[in-house]
This record gives structure tokens, sequence and C-alpha cells, in this order.
């Protein structure tokens, strides 16, 4: 079969052209063109030039926080890792650029690489030839990343190293049943280096070379010191962040603690059962019924993201469970590649053949699928997309693959021929876009209605830029800092990122009782607003585990038992939120500590009425939208 052995093809020149050159010009409109479009729609003088994004996928205006932050030198607690690096010399070679075009370079960067490393891996791992191997690359690509490679972070920047460090764990894998022992050893470190950019790829990663080496070191005794040796460095890349984060108790080290509170970590002891999970244990149900020992890395891997997922009864500690959905959806498009590889091959032996009991086996593929379908029409109808939750995007990219491998299962079990690889990938290809192209439209849809009301914030913008220094801390309403700290580099109160640095929670929520008493939340209507900022993050495990919360005040729990057992600090948050709302109805002002927090306040013209700024500050009007505030020197 033509698409499955790169021997004696013929190279294809056109194909070849685009793949390397036509792609990343292909992706540069993706990444900027929508941008110019709209720019030239509008007027705008310099239609080339991107100086302002909304940001419609979550988290992204947090992201280019600390993009504006890391170029401007500031703390921001190790929050972008060694990309502070690659951020400040894109902005030392384009000097000019603004803060959301060092973001598009890097992101048009990290998802070329990604369709190119992710080929490689189909290649290297799965053994498909140079096409297949894109073909499935490039469908992952369009039904994932063609929409949330628009947010900085997991779906963009870390995928490539995502994709390298799995891939290098099943060769880890392949080397050791080889009895390749230094190669074994060269691919471990190159899954631990590439898997380090990201925590959560690290653990998963790093727990399922702790299974390989031990089952190894098992089986090969004459190797023992070697494999221990390599057993013992990925034990302790899983567990020393947990231990350190249970016995050192140094100053600094509960300031880090605190911070990773604020970003969602509790102490809990249930497992999140999710969607996500159903599929997890649809994917091993069809690579187990799948009797084949080719397939035996993609089960191990299945078997350590599910143990991963289920850490938290373990470990005592719950990490929003949704950071392992992107090796998931990975792994997903993986396990379709490997499925398909081997089903046209024609060498796989079926669970459902032999004992009664094997024979209900039969109906595990159709039993998949039909449940693959049912959350696929539950996404959709929600509206997908459209209702702005783009997660739902990964989520209906790993339901997608899980239903085309079982129904592929289905079709060789029933001995039907469906090896059209010509018209299969076109089928793949065809429905992966329809995922990534409907989400897309939503997306730039929500960008651009909000990106044209944001565009009063760029002269303001422009003025902090050129008369405020960096070190220099500003003051606003929540929404205004979100905006300006996205743009201009900034550390701006109360916005996103000023609750993630390396600093004691008292001390961040003094801040918001300091605010509370000069910006009158309530008469803005943003009482909720205030109360979100209180409790910021660390009551993220209240709104989770939901069916496990009913059934547990089924069985008698109580209210206090129940939200021990989730990591739920109810009564902190309450005493949080009360002492809050005390503040902003006091309307107590504390003019010294106020102005050594807020030298400078941004604000907008509709938000005057709600500020009682102390009288010692400055007022300088930059527009008829909006007034900038500074304390005396």
């Amino acid at each position: 079969m033509w698409l499955l052995k790169n021997r004696g093809e013929q190279k294809i020149p056109w194909g070849e052209w685009f793949w390397w050159l036509g792609f990343p010009l292909v992706n540069i409109f993706i990444v900027w063109g929508p941008y110019w479009i709209w720019n030239i729609v509008h007027d705008q003088p310099s239609w080339w030039h991107v100086p302002m994004i909304y940001g419609a996928i979550f988290d992204t205006p947090t992201y280019l926080q600390w993009i504006g932050q890391a170029i401007s030198g500031l703390d921001m607690g190790n929050s972008l890792s060694w990309f502070t690096a690659l951020v400040r010399v894109l902005h030392d070679i384009f000097p000019q650029g603004s803060i959301s075009e060092i973001w598009l370079m890097t992101r048009w960067l990290a998802t070329t690489l990604c369709l190119w490393t992710m080929t490689w891996c189909m290649a290297r791992w799965v053994g498909l030839g140079r096409w297949p191997a894109r073909f499935f690359a490039l469908s992952f690509w369009l039904s994932l990343v063609l929409v949330l490679g628009m947010r900085p972070g997991v779906f963009s920047w870390y995928l490539p190293f995502g994709f390298l460090g799995i891939t290098a764990t099943a060769l880890t894998l392949a080397a050791l049943a080889k009895k390749q022992f230094y190669a074994a050893i060269v691919w471990s470190l190159t899954a631990l280096i590439a898997a380090s950019v990201y925590g959560w790829f690290l653990f998963f990663v790093g727990l399922w070379l702790v299974t390989v080496w031990l089952s190894h070191l098992i089986n090969y005794s004459r190797k023992f010191f070697l494999a221990l040796w390599i057993f013992d460095s990925c034990l302790i890349a899983i567990c020393l962040p947990f231990i350190l984060i249970r016995v050192i108790p140094t100053a600094q080290w509960s300031l880090f603690i605190d911070s990773l509170e604020r970003f969602g970590i509790a102490y809990a002891r249930l497992p999140l059962i999710s969607n996500s999970f159903i599929a997890m244990l649809g994917w091993l149900g069809l690579v187990f019924y799948l009797n084949n020992k080719k397939l035996e890395s993609v089960q191990w891997a299945w078997i350590a993201l599910l143990l991963s997922w289920l850490m938290t009864p373990f470990t005592g500690v719950y990490i929003h469970n949704d950071h392992f959905r992107a090796p998931m959806v990975m792994l997903s498009w993986i396990s379709l590649a490997v499925i398909w590889s081997h089903l046209s091959e024609g060498t796989v032996l079926f669970l459902g053949h032999g004992t009664w009991v094997r024979r209900w086996f039969n109906y595990l593929p159709n039993a998949i699928l039909g449940l693959s379908a049912f959350f696929i029409v539950n996404i959709v109808r929600q509206p997908y997309a459209f209702n702005n939750d783009f997660l739902n995007v990964l989520h209906l990219s790993h339901w997608f693959a899980l239903a085309v491998g079982s129904w592929l299962t289905i079709r060789c079990r029933s001995n039907l021929n469906y090896f059209a690889p010509k018209v299969f990938f076109r089928g793949l290809l065809l429905g992966s876009l329809l995922i990534g192209g409907v989400a897309g439209v939503a997306a730039l849809k929500l960008e651009f209605f909000v990106l044209a009301a944001q565009q009063r914030y760029q002269p303001t913008v422009d003025w902090i830029n050129s008369n405020v220094p960096a070190t220099d801390v500003m003051c606003t309403d929540k929404d205004t800092a979100n905006v300006l700290a996205a743009h201009a580099g900034r550390r701006i109160y109360p916005a996103e990122t000023t609750f993630y640095l390396a600093e004691s929670s008292q001390d961040v929520f003094r801040r918001i009782v300091i605010l509370a008493g000069v910006y009158d939340f309530f008469g803005a209507g943003q009482g909720e607003t205030l109360r979100y900022l209180s409790k910021i993050y660390i009551g993220i495990a209240c709104d989770q585990f939901g069916w496990q919360v009913q059934w547990l005040s089924r069985l008698g729990f109580s209210e206090a038992k129940i939200d021990l057992l989730r990591g739920c600090p109810r009564q902190e948050i309450e005493q949080r939120i009360a002492r809050a709302v005390a503040a902003a109805e006091e309307k107590k002002i504390d003019p010294v500590q106020f102005e050594l927090m807020c030298p400078w306040i941004v604000v907008p013209d509709e938000q005057r009425p709600y500020w009682n700024i102390p009288a010692e500050y400055f007022e300088l009007k930059l527009d008829r939208q909006m007034s900038i505030f500074s304390r005396p020197n």
C-alpha cells in the first residue's frame, strides 16, 4: 500500500515544497491574516501593525501580561520559565514590536513546529510512512491547534515538547525490549528534558518512565545498577515537588506554596471523574481489545496517564486535572494512528474470539463508538464553540479520534474493506477541519467583537509606555487592569497576574482590602468581582467533584467532611469575603498604604464616580475617556 512505507515511493516535489515552505506561509496568514484584514477594513494607518489583541481563548490575556512583564524585566514568579528568554530575544530583534506581535511570532513558531514535530513522532513511534504520518499530524493540528493554538502555553508553546517527551518515552520502551540499554538512557533523558517545560507533561512522562524502567529492572537484573539509577532519577523527578511542598519550612518556600494555592492547587483526597476520564477508559478498552504486542507502548502510556489523572488519592494534592487533558488528546491521536497502522497490516488479534466471556468483548468497540457518539452530540448541541467554551474543542478532538478508532476496529473485525487510504484520510481531514474550523470562526467572531471596543485603551497604553517607569505599580478597576497589563508590560493591580507572584496570600488579600476602601465595588456593580478577587482560585476545588459530592451527601457525610476530602477551604473563603465586603461598605481609606500600593491610578470616565482618590494625587486628563492620577513625588 503506497501510504504505508517510504521505500520505493516516488517523491512528490509539490508536496514537499508545500510541507516545508508552503505550510509556514499559510500559517502566517492563519496567525496574522485576521488582524491584517481587520486593520484594512477599519482604515488603520499601518495595516501590518498589531498593537493590541483581545485574546478570545481562555487565559490568553494572562499570558500577554506575563509576556509584557518579561519584556520589561519584572518579576513574574517564574511563570514563563525559560520562555522568558525567548520572549526577550524576540523583543531585542524586534524592539518596536508590541506585546501582541511578540506573542503572534511565538505562536507562529510553536504551531508550525508542532506540526513538524508530531509528524516525526508519528513516523518514529508508529512506524508510518512520510505521508500517512503527515496526514495524521495535520488532522490533529486542524482539530485542535488551529483554535487552541491561539492561546499561549500548553496548546502552542509546549505541544512540540510534549510530543517529543512522550515519543521518547515510547522509544525508551522499544530500546529496552531490544536490550539497547544505552539507547534507552539517551531516550529517557530526552523525554525528561523535553517534558520539563511543562510540569504536568513531566509528571506523566516521569511516571511512565518509572513503570517502564521498574518492569525491566525486574526482568534484567544484570543491569540492576544502571536500571536502578534511571528509576531513582525518574522517581525523584516525580516525587520531589510533593515532598518539598510538605517538608520544607523556609519562608521563601512558604511564599511559593501560597502562590501555588492561588494557581488552583488544593489538598484533597477525591479523584476527579469527568468525561475525559471516561474517554481514557474507552481508549484503554480499545487498545487492550486489539490483542497485539505492537500496541504495548500505547497500552502502557494510557495506564500511566490514567494513574496520573488519579494521583489525588495517593498524593493528597489536587492540581486541577484538566492539565492532563493536553497529553490525553495527543495520546488519543497517536493511538488512532497506531490502530490504523496495525489494522491495515492485518496482524491484529481480537479478544472477542474464544470463550463465551471473551465473546462478550465483541461488543466493546460498539459500546465505545456509541459512547463517543453520545459525547460528541452532547458537545455539539451546546452550541459548540459559539457558547465561548473553547475547551470543548479539546474534548471534541479526543472523542472524535476515539470514535474513528472504534469504527475502524468494528470494520476490520467484520472483515469489511475500508482501507482505501485516500478516502480515509480525506474523511479524517474533513472531520478535523469541521471541529477546528467552526470553533475558529466562533473565536474570531468573539475576538474582533471585543477588540473593536478595546481600541479605546490604545492611547492610554502608549502614554504608559512613554511615561511610567517599568518598575512602577499602577492601580485601576479589574477589567481595565487586565487590558492595560496585557499591552503595557506593567504590574497593574488587580490584574490576574498580580495574584501569582511569590508572596503570601495575606499580602495579596491585604491589597484587595486597601483597594476596596478607595474603589466602590458595589456602587460600580462589581460586588461579585470583589468576592472573586477575595478568594481567587484558592476555592477552585469547591466547584469540582460534582457527582461525588452528591453521593457522599447521600451517604451521610457532613459538608465539613466533604470539603476536607475535596480540598475546599470554605471557612477561610467566607472569612475573606466577609472582611473584603466590610472594608468596601465602610469605605475606610488608609492613605499611607494606598499611596505606597498605588503611585499611579488609571480611571476610565465611566468609573470616575466610584473612586474616592486622596486629594494629594495629581490628575492628568488623557482624553475624553481616560484620566491618570499620580501621587506627589
